[in-house]
């Protein structure tokens, strides 16, 4: 199952839990509280109207963060947009993967091409970055490949930089000239 389906169903049943069935117990109170025309104890009612409030108070500490980062991006990433070439380098010498895409933004060589980096993109070419990597259906611009950012924007030396990587490869080698 898709991060995402599991990620709605996991904060469906928190919201039902956590929420819906106190506001439930909420209305049975004032129900029976009506129907037996007997009020119920001061703790009762305290009970029954803390319940949904701390259950709201549940979810958003549980997901509160979680949907905050839904466009969380990887420190390489963010390096890669701001054309931080030694920062890329230590991210891509710690690990990070370098084809990662994030929910609302595609890979650190896809910002690193538009945003006219080609020193970054260069290295991440250089490192195994796939050049037709497309983000994701969630993407601020769904379907764009770096090699196509290059091509967009019109910038020869980026233009230069991806005809020397075959297209749909993930080769560290460029074509040689």
């Amino acid at each position: 199952m898709a991060d995402g389906a599991m990620g709605a169903m996991l904060m469906g049943g928190c919201l039902l839990l956590c929420v819906i069935l106190p506001i439930v117990f909420l209305y049975i109170v004032v129900a029976i509280s009506i129907y037996r025309r007997k009020a119920f104890s001061a703790l009762s009612w305290g009970i029954a109207l803390a319940l949904p409030l701390i259950g709201a108070v549940a979810l958003l500490c549980v997901f509160g963060k979680s949907m905050s980062d839904m466009d969380a991006r990887s420190e390489l990433y963010d390096a890669a947009c701001d054309g931080d070439l030694q920062k890329v380098k230590d991210r891509v010498a710690a690990g990070d993967p370098i084809d990662e895409t994030w929910n609302l933004s595609g890979t650190a060589l896809e910002c690193a091409a538009g945003n006219r980096h080609v020193a970054v993109a260069k290295f991440l070419l250089e490192h195994g970055a796939d050049p037709d990597a497309k983000c994701g259906n969630d993407c601020e611009f769904e379907g764009t490949s770096p090699r196509e950012w290059a091509e967009e924007l019109d910038e020869p030396e980026l233009k230069r930089l991806f005809a020397k990587y075959p297209k749909h490869s993930k080769s560290r080698i460029p074509t040689q000239p």
